[in-house]
């Protein structure tokens, strides 16, 4: 059965090329790079507990430096260039962002660090889950309405202790040609906390003889997931990821649904469509 939180549109997923034998070594080659780095900063966020006994709040300053860390020794691995389009934000707020895969957290962390909302499933995930809960994810079961009442709240001491969170709004990941409705739920944790909301577009591009981005570097639809992430390895030329600021935060707004539609009017000029990508 297929989630009702999954991205299907009405057209059939693209069949991807046959791998050679230089692309399988490119992608073991890669993979292995990803999992000795993954280590090594999961080996660092431990020795952070483990100093928390020695002096309280040590924890606290590794999951603010380490996965930032991690996060851009990941992409460099993968073959991934990160691209910065603005200035990104300092200090709390309430970041909001396109979702083109689970790429995007990682992606964001690179620029600065901060609490990433994502859902439950991830916590299971091989590596990426045991990393995401060292470095305080936060995490939320979609299928069920009443965890909002336990996430809200996280999320709110979060932005309150001067933190940066991210969410993605659109609520599941997409092939990038258009966006989403945005879901506004969580938009009440700056409500509540009085935190800016800053908006962030995401952009992914690759070259030829590489598959476009919304075929290959997009998660959505019944892609599998590793099978994706090997294909996503073995590309030739690597991956272009543009992160796009908006100059200015929305203001703060005490209701949840005129700041969901602030940001959704904000990303009309913000968000590119990826090219040769369905536009609906």
């Amino acid at each position: 059965m297929t989630s009702p939180h999954v991205f299907m549109p009405d057209i059939p997923l693209p069949v991807p090329p046959r791998l050679t034998l230089g692309d399988w070594l490119r992608a073991i080659g890669r993979t292995l790079a990803f999992i000795a780095w993954l280590a090594v900063c999961a080996v660092a966020l431990a020795v952070g507990f483990l100093a928390e006994w020695l002096r309280p709040g040590a924890v606290n300053a590794f999951q603010r430096v380490v996965p930032g860390v991690w996060a851009r020794g990941a992409l460099r691995s993968a073959g991934i260039r990160l691209h910065v389009d603005g200035e990104a934000p300092a200090g709390h707020g309430l970041w909001v962002s396109n979702h083109l895969s689970y790429l995007d957290p990682v992606i964001l962390l690179a620029v600065r660090p901060l609490f990433v909302l994502a859902k439950s499933e991830v916590r299971g995930w091989p590596g990426i889950g045991t990393a995401g809960r060292l470095a305080g994810t936060l995490f939320i079961d979609r299928d069920r309405k009443r965890d909002l009442l336990r996430v809200i709240p996280e999320m709110e001491e979060k932005l309150r202790l001067g933190n940066a969170v991210l969410f993605f709004p659109e609520g599941t990941s997409t092939h990038g040609g258009f966006l989403l409705r945005f879901r506004s739920s969580l938009f009440e944790a700056a409500a509540r906390s009085g935190a800016p909301v800053h908006c962030v577009s995401l952009h992914a591009s690759t070259a030829t003889p590489d598959p476009p981005a919304w075929e290959c570097v997009c998660w959505w639809g019944e892609m599998t997931f590793v099978d994706h992430v090997f294909r996503l390895l073995a590309l030739r030329g690597g991956v272009d990821v543009t992160v796009r600021f908006a100059p200015e935060p929305i203001a703060w707004d005490k209701d949840r649904k005129r700041l969901s539609a602030q940001a959704a009017e904000r990303f009309e000029t913000l968000f590119t469509p990826h090219d040769g990508a369905p536009a609906r």
